[in-house]
């Protein structure tokens, strides 16, 4: 199946930066797993949740395992708030996740674009969540308008990401599709207005908040040919 212009451009997006470009992801991950490839072939997986509780997570294809991993990603986001202190909490278990999918992909059909496709989808928005995470805990707890705006720009980002199908293309099925995207552009733009009022901001907070918005910006931009 050939890759629509979209996703071309989505997969321009999605490699804007380099770390998200690179052959691996170990600088992502961390320290990979010594026997990746056995590792591929557990029959189950169990989760385990601060209450206790369990997933059975079975064997999969990496289609499949794609399919499972976006979905979790996305159980932390409701509407547009973001489950910082949830996501903060598998975090670590998420990202050793993702590396397994990484190995189910690479093991797959090189030649089977899609799948490649959307294994950079949700690599892309476990980043996005992760930048995100950080941003609201360190800027969370300071009460300034500035400060309000990076954490609402980086919630915003984290959202986008759901507008997303699962295979990592514009969701234009999505009941009001149009009015969603058009309602976004036009909030991002209020909210950058209304950051470049404020004076005196100080440097590190401005490049904070331009990373944020810019993010934003390049996935709209994606979403509005769409529309």
């Amino acid at each position: 199946m050939r890759l629509i212009p979209t996703s071309l451009a989505l997969l321009t997006l999605w490699c804007v930066s380099p770390a998200l470009c690179s052959d691996s992801v170990e600088d992502l991950t961390g320290n990979a797993p010594q026997d990746l490839e056995s590792n591929l072939y557990l029959e189950t997986e169990t989760e385990h949740r601060p209450n206790g509780t369990s997933i059975h997570i079975p064997q999969e294809t990496a289609g499949e395992r794609l399919d499972w991993f976006i979905g979790r990603l996305r159980t932390f986001v409701h509407g547009k708030d973001f489950d910082v202190r949830g996501f903060d909490w598998h975090s670590d278990r998420l990202r050793g996740q993702l590396f397994e999918v990484y190995g189910r992909v690479i093991l797959a059909d090189v030649h089977h674009r899609d799948i490649w496709y959307q294994y950079l989808y949700a690599k892309e928005m476990f980043q996005t969540m992760l930048d995100a995470s950080e941003i609201i805990k360190f800027y969370g707890h300071v009460n300034t308008l500035p400060h309000g705006l990076i954490n609402i720009v980086a919630h915003l980002n984290v959202q986008l990401m759901t507008l997303f199908t699962l295979q990592g293309h514009p969701d234009v099925t999505r009941h009001k599709y149009s009015d969603i995207v058009l309602d976004l552009m036009s909030s991002l733009d209020h909210w950058i207005s209304m950051f470049e009022r404020v004076a005196n901001v100080p440097i590190p907070v401005q490049v904070a908040f331009q990373n944020q918005a810019s993010h934003a910006k390049s996935v709209l931009r994606v979403f509005q040919k769409w529309v």
